[in-house]
């Protein structure tokens, strides 16, 4: 793919938005950019280099970590200046909890499904390197395996069985992966979420598993400390 792909992608997202005056926001842009470097792959019969998809990715993730955690820090400003005379610790805490709820349930959901796909992702491509032979890896007929006829969970306890991954890493992982599956399929779970405190902790965890494989595929983590 060359940088010439690139330049053409982006200027016509850029006329796209001048004809219609609007502007998209950047995590769409770069998910157009990537489908954009799927579509020419396909055309010319290669695939999109591993590097690529996950910086594309994990850039993306780590626009919407930032505002969430911008929107904690707005939604606690806000909290400051509100008067408390008339409110008890409880009447306090739900107010907070529904601003919380307000600002960033939709970016919490964006990020579990986002997170999840890219540690199946990353899953695969460990699986990949560390497992298959160098004549059979990447091939339409390993990946399909990997990716179609390997559960997630299957995934997970092969990355434990071959040593490539500890009972912790594998712990945690079936943790996300269970939250996940809650807060897309159970309505519910996004009116009794504490946004704030738990949450946040599991999406650093999101972003510590990601960081976890990352590591192993690249050398070195994606994000140099985990927030």
């Amino acid at each position: 793919m060359s940088n010439d792909d690139s330049l053409d992608l982006q200027e016509y997202i850029e006329d796209l938005e001048s004809e219609y005056g609007i502007e998209f926001p950047e995590e769409l842009e770069m998910r157009m950019l990537e489908s954009g470097f799927q579509e020419l792959a396909l055309e010319r019969d290669d695939s999109v280099p591993s590097r690529l998809r996950r910086t594309f990715t994990l850039s993306s993730l780590n626009r919407i970590y930032g505002g969430m955690r911008d929107s904690i820090q707005q939604i606690n400003e806000m909290m400051d200046n509100v008067p408390d005379e008339d409110l008890d610790d409880e009447e306090l805490e739900q107010v907070e909890r529904g601003m919380l709820r307000t600002f960033m349930a939709d970016d919490i959901l964006i990020f579990f499904v986002l997170a999840q796909d890219t540690i199946e992702n990353l899953t695969v491509d460990v699986l990949n390197e560390d497992l298959i032979a160098e004549e059979y890896q990447g091939t339409n007929e390993t990946m399909k395996t990997l990716r179609k006829r390997l559960p997630q969970p299957g995934c997970e306890h092969l990355l434990l069985r071959c040593g490539i991954v500890d009972h912790e890493t594998v712990d945690e992982m079936r943790t996300f992966r269970k939250r996940r599956n809650r807060l897309v399929h159970d309505r519910d779970v996004h009116h009794t979420l504490d946004f704030e405190d738990p949450v946040m902790h599991e999406v650093d965890r999101g972003l510590a598993i990601i960081n976890a494989l990352y590591e192993h595929l690249e050398g070195e983590p994606f994000w140099s400390t985990a927030e």
